[in-house]
């Protein structure tokens, strides 16, 4: 436990360094498989994020009814079209498309007419971060256009709650209006990560392109140094992705999992490359050991609960049969409510009867019901029997107006036979 505390504060210590100015390192922590957040600072603040916006592209292109891995493509010459990025910048990037590559930028090294697979080119973006992958995807996701394709991406990270987030490109190349936040990443990242081909891909440390009617074969390295043997390995991390160029500084969104837990990590806008890794390494590593506590919330047995009965001064002793617990991560203590569900009774009630039940809730979410046994037996008390009849009464009007009227008829009928 002692580690791990110290752990906590040396990740907090690393993150320190980042946080605190205006222009500092927004991050957030995220539960994959809940939504719920551990840990966040400006997770909401718009920022450039660079090549982890390809997240977004390869999780629409395998959201697909249909993908064939080995579906041959044609690599289109405005994919891998270059400028200066000085000549994409003139004019406020308003005089070339935001798709354009420029000259600098990270590549997979594809040749213009070049035939690949699609598994090509989702490796060739994922792993060395190619931009020139990420467009030729978008072109043909986009029937031939790739603003097309970023309109259609635009609309289907919305349609995963992402509120603000705007894409002009596939890649993330810098741009005035292309901007994401850590929390909306998160959400791409935890979506994404449900899928198998996916899950695959980012957490790939290497993979052979093999020879094109263009180019020999070629071995791509992923770049992502959490799964990778050194200094910055994590063990249990199995992805996500990096992204850097000098408006967005190094960005990452990084995963890992345990059977019971996922946890999704994003970083944007950080100075330092290594330090961005050291911090995601030491989050991940305290989130995913951290070790779970569980909660009595009933007991077995007679229980503290008691119900009011009406005609009776003493309450009802109450007992349940068997006991529930709750176990939980301590940074995502649930807010826990118990509820009586009572039962109509009548009387005798008897040792062990079922009187009602106790509903349990976690975050708002019914997580169990249990029921109550009366723990001993309770007679009907005259004020009791009189309050029942009046409540019969009183809840069959009707039926006891037209039974007064018999007996009163009944009564004259008689009375009128013996005169």
């Amino acid at each position: 436990m002692r580690q791990l505390v110290l752990l906590a504060f040396s990740a907090l210590f690393c993150l320190s360094s980042y946080l605190g100015a205006e222009d500092g390192t927004c991050f957030v922590v995220l539960n994959g498989k809940t939504g719920r957040i551990l840990s966040q600072q400006g997770a909401h603040r718009k920022l450039y994020p660079a090549s982890t916006t390809k997240i977004a592209l390869l999780a629409y292109v395998l959201s697909s009814n249909t993908v064939d891995l080995d579906q041959k493509l044609v690599v289109p010459a405005e994919a891998v079209k270059s400028l200066s990025e000085k000549e994409k910048a003139k004019d406020n990037f308003s005089k070339y498309p935001s798709y354009i590559l420029e000259s600098v930028s990270t590549i997979a090294g594809f040749q213009a007419g070049e035939v690949i697979t699609l598994r090509d080119a989702l490796y060739g973006m994922m792993l060395p971060s190619g931009n020139d992958a990420a467009n030729t995807l978008a072109y043909y996701w986009g029937n031939g256009s790739i603003p097309a394709c970023v309109d259609k991406l635009n609309a289907f990270v919305a349609s995963l709650g992402c509120q603000d987030t705007h894409f002009m490109n596939p890649h993330g190349l810098p741009h005035p209006q292309h901007y994401s936040t850590a929390y909306d990443l998160a959400i791409m990242a935890s979506y994404a990560m449900q899928n198998p081909d996916f899950k695959k891909i980012v957490g790939t440390a290497s993979y052979v392109k093999e020879k094109t009617n263009k180019q020999p074969a070629v071995t791509w390295g992923n770049i992502n140094k959490l799964i990778l043997p050194g200094p910055f390995f994590c063990e249990l991390a199995n992805g996500i992705k990096t992204g850097h160029h000098a408006k967005a500084q190094h960005c990452l969104v990084a995963s890992g999992e345990i059977p019971d837990r996922s946890i999704i990590v994003v970083l944007l806008h950080c100075p330092d490359r290594k330090q961005m890794f050291l911090v995601a390494r030491k989050l991940l590593t305290r989130y995913l050991e951290e070790p779970k506590k569980e909660k009595l919330i009933v007991p077995a047995g007679k229980i503290e609960l008691e119900r009011e009965l009406e005609g009776h001064s003493t309450p009802l002793s109450l007992k349940t049969q068997t006991p529930f617990s709750i176990s939980y991560f301590p940074s995502e203590e649930p807010a826990i409510r118990v509820v009586a569900a009572w039962y109509e009774l009548r009387f005798p009630i008897k040792e062990g009867q079922e009187v009602g039940a106790l509903k349990v809730f976690a975050d708002e979410k019914e997580v169990a019901s249990t029921p109550l046994y009366s723990a001993e037996h309770r007679s009907a008390t005259w004020r009791q029997r009189f309050l029942e009849t009046q409540s019969f009464m009183q809840s069959h009007k009707t039926i006891v107006f037209f039974a007064a009227i018999c007996v009163i008829g009944l009564a004259f009928f008689v009375f009128k036979r013996r005169r």
